[in-house]
């Protein structure tokens, strides 16, 4: 698609601070929701969204919900979703977004989006990440290149 009217791109600059602050939003929700404690979930109804899902369980939470990762067993962040996965591949569009789009997006709403993402423990994630990032050091320097 070839934008040819300034509004158009204004239109586009809104859409991609919208998706950026609403995976900031996101990310800073889990955060204070890993920091609570687990009957925090019972109270917010984490378990009758399982059982509406056909999931049943025994316990506070899930057991998607919990990882082990270096002999640490820790909780992986979910956030509103409900689920660590998904979460994790939500945060990791509006990274990406907020990366290769030359918009002027905050350094740290970049950051805690990046940091959520890790703490979601997702494999999937983590690959799609690296390869982000590599992707958007190697954008970077083309860029440079052409530019200089």
């Amino acid at each position: 698609i070839i934008f040819k009217e300034n509004s158009c791109m204004v239109d586009f600059d809104k859409y991609v601070n919208f998706i950026v602050n609403i995976g900031f939003f996101v990310s800073v929700f889990g955060i204070i929701m890993n920091i609570l404690p687990n009957y925090f979930w019972t109270y917010i109804g984490v378990h009758e969204v399982y059982v509406a899902k056909g999931n049943a369980y025994v316990g506070i939470l899930p057991g998607r919900y919990y990882t082990t990762f270096l002999n640490i067993n820790f909780t992986r962040l979910a956030s509103v979703f409900y689920e660590p996965i998904n979460c994790g591949y939500f945060l990791c569009a509006c990274l990406i977004t907020s990366l290769f789009t030359e918009k002027e997006n905050k350094l740290i709403k970049k950051i805690i989006i990046f940091v959520a993402s890790l703490l979601t423990v997702s494999k999937g994630v983590l690959l799609i990440l690296s390869i982000s990032i590599v992707g958007y050091f190697i954008h970077r320097s083309f860029n440079r290149a052409i530019n200089s």
